[in-house]
């Protein structure tokens, strides 16, 4: 209920604001909302939540990989334009890329990683994938200033994709 109410708080853009109006808007730095013992709580708890569906003698060593997987920044320097994206997440290497569809590689901490990019209105989607899953991150942006991330874990060994969102706010 209280989700409702935001969102019909929440101003609308006008319709006919174009792709280089709103990357005005949403281009900048965003820092993570909420401290970040609050978020690393509630990723934990998924993480041992998505362990549960593993057999007994395997929940420990998936819910150790989870947790090592669901990670977030708490900062974003994101540059959006019409038709190309640029982040920096915390001390990693920036991703630079055309909105375009098309897979391209980004060397992030470890092994080379695919990487998709696509925009649909305020939404950028970044689809990161590997051998061993997929991450598909979500950044969803408000023009009051604030982003949610939304990303989703895949995997053959996970029964079902884990979801997680995290708000920032503009710096």
């Amino acid at each position: 209920m209280l989700s409702l109410v935001a969102l019909l708080a929440t101003p609308l853009l006008p319709l006919n604001w174009t792709a280089t109006e709103t990357a005005k808007i949403y281009t900048g730095t965003y820092v993570v909302a909420l401290s970040r013992s609050v978020v690393r709580s509630s990723l934990d708890k998924k993480a041992a939540e998505a362990a549960e569906s593993f057999p007994f003698y395997a929940k420990g060593l998936a819910e150790g990989r989870l947790v090592q997987a669901m990670t977030f920044c708490e900062t974003y320097q994101v540059d959006l334009q019409a038709d190309s994206w640029s982040n920096k997440c915390d001390a990693l290497p920036v991703l630079e890329r055309p909105i375009d569809r098309s897979v391209t590689s980004w060397q992030g901490k470890g092994d080379p990683v695919k990487t998709r990019i696509s925009r649909r209105g305020d939404t950028v989607t970044l689809v990161l994938a590997t051998e061993s899953g997929n991450r598909v991150n979500t950044f969803a942006f408000k023009p009051d200033g604030t982003m949610l991330l939304t990303v989703s874990l895949t995997s053959d060994s996970l029964e079902e994709p884990v979801v997680w969102t995290v708000p920032y706010k503009l710096q």
